[in-house]
């Protein structure tokens, strides 16, 4: 008896609950529909198909999303990055300090690994994936390259993590290779394109001296 009672019980329990997932998901469909749920917020999704999950409901407090676009007060602060771009040209550069420079996605890391106290700092003047370094003959600047449909590269202070040059509009494709002169006054870079592409500058005065 106990058997038969118990089966019957969680029949109607689960009969209940279907019930009540769809009434959820029809609700849920109707605030799709105008794009929002009801001015008390009760925002309703169905989290599963399986009876015995709830539905879960907005906080009373809840502002529609097209109010709480605007981005919050506060910042994020970049601390340490994983990851290592191998695949990169000149991917890894002792300098005078010796810091470690090496490009992660679209940063430049400047690792400092003696002791316990290791620490990192980035270059982040890049907006596409950093594909190229060189070092400076000083050992304190570094010529970084990225990828992208306006690929540039840029020449900065280790020290400070500071632009000093920048280069763009020569390549059309991602430059992937770049060295400094042996007296540090000139910068050329190779790009991906069919031909790959030759510039040279005079990455102080940014200007373009030849190109092949």
């Amino acid at each position: 008896y106990g058997g038969v009672a118990g089966a019957v019980e969680e029949q109607l329990f689960d009969s209940e609950v279907e019930e009540e997932v769809e009434t959820d998901r029809g609700q849920l469909d109707s605030s799709l529909g105008s794009g929002l749920g009801d001015s008390e917020g009760s925002f309703l999704v169905a989290v599963g198909e399986a009876p015995g999950y709830a539905a879960i409901h907005a906080p009373s407090d809840y502002i529609p999303a097209e109010e709480a676009l605007e981005p919050p007060d506060g910042h994020l602060l970049l601390e340490h990055a994983y990851g290592f771009s191998g695949w990169a040209r000149g991917n890894l550069l002792l300098t005078s300090t010796g810091e470690l420079v090496y490009p992660t996605a679209c940063l430049c890391v400047i690792a400092n690994v003696r002791g316990r106290s290791a620490s990192q700092r980035f270059f982040a003047g890049h907006t596409a994936p950093v594909c190229a370094l060189a070092l400076h003959p000083s050992g304190a600047l570094v010529a970084s390259a990225q990828g992208g449909t306006s690929p540039y590269s840029c020449v900065w202070n280790v020290g400070t993590s500071q632009t000093l040059a920048t280069m763009p509009g020569m390549h059309s494709s991602a430059i992937v290779a770049l060295a400094f002169s042996a007296d540090g006054r000139l910068l050329a870079s190779v790009g991906l394109d069919a031909a790959h592409t030759l510039a040279l500058y005079d990455w102080e005065a940014q200007t373009m001296l030849a190109a092949a």
